[in-house]
């Protein structure tokens, strides 16, 4: 069934009219009161306020990003120049770096690089290595260590006179020497380089080097000692040394100044 109006115009006109008119009446758009000028001006002051505190915090930021990256510069130099410092200690190694094969005899590490294969005597080596870091130890400031049980040695009078006359050279390297009686002496410091375990012999051997015959002169007693306490604290032939040994001689080797002797002129490669 269809409807049909016969007069559309005025239909339309009606409903929008009415449509308008309950739209009026219902208030969609909240009503907004107009403040004063001084309520205005609070307004844009507490906005500039919140602006100039933005403002300062992206300005700390900034500063704190710019010192963070500067003490990164800094640390970056820093251990840049310790890792210079520390190439600049140790030389240019005399050998290429080598890789332990084993021991034979309990003597002889043999070891391989791309230059070919090494037969290197331990003790040789070991002391040629603890015999360069001792020269170096006496050259600098001597740190002395307290001896638990005193060291006390009898000599002849003829010994005696010879060591008291260099009681003062012996205190300059690190041993605290005193006379102990008749013909006595007691050693109560050594410098911190010797090992306890080998206190005792090496200030034996020290005060034969002094009460030798041989004409004394400081040049050869140092050598001497250094020698004398580089053999004594070396690995021995005979000796079983561990892979970390091993690697420890064969890198440490390749720095010293002399590689292929030992301090007594034995061949270490």
């Amino acid at each position: 069934m269809d409807i049909k109006f016969s007069k559309i115009d005025a239909l339309k006109e009606l409903v929008t009219e009415k449509i308008t008119e309950r739209l009026e009446q219902i208030n969609l758009i909240p009503e907004i009161s107009v403040r004063s000028n001084t309520a205005i001006n609070e307004v844009k002051n507490q906005i500039q306020k919140e602006e100039i505190k933005e403002d300062k915090k992206e300005k700390e930021y900034e500063e704190i990003k710019l010192n963070f990256e500067v003490e990164e510069e800094k640390k970056e130099y820093s251990e840049a120049t310790k890792k210079e410092e520390k190439k600049k200690e140790r030389q240019e190694s005399r050998i290429k770096k080598m890789t332990a094969i084993g021991v034979v005899l309990k003597t002889y590490i043999i070891a391989e690089n791309e230059d070919g294969m090494y037969v290197i005597d331990q003790h040789a080596a070991a002391e040629r290595i603890n015999y360069e870091k001792i020269l170096k130890k006496m050259k600098e400031n001597v740190k002395k260590i307290d001896l638990l049980v005193p060291i006390k040695i009898e000599l002849k009078q003829d010994e005696m006179i010879l060591v008291k006359e260099k009681f003062p050279l012996l205190e300059e390297y690190g041993f605290e020497v005193e006379d102990f009686g008749f013909n006595t002496i007691v050693i109560r410091t050594h410098p911190a380089w010797i090992k306890d375990e080998f206190s005792d012999e090496i200030v034996r051997k020290l005060v034969d080097i002094i009460i030798s015959k041989e004409e004394f002169s400081l040049d050869q007693f140092i050598w001497r000692m250094s020698a004398t306490t580089a053999c004594r604290m070396s690995v021995m032939a005979g000796d079983y040394i561990s892979k970390e040994e091993q690697d420890w001689i064969l890198e440490n080797i390749r720095y010293c100044e002399n590689p292929f002797t030992c301090p007594h002129g034995r061949p270490t490669i």
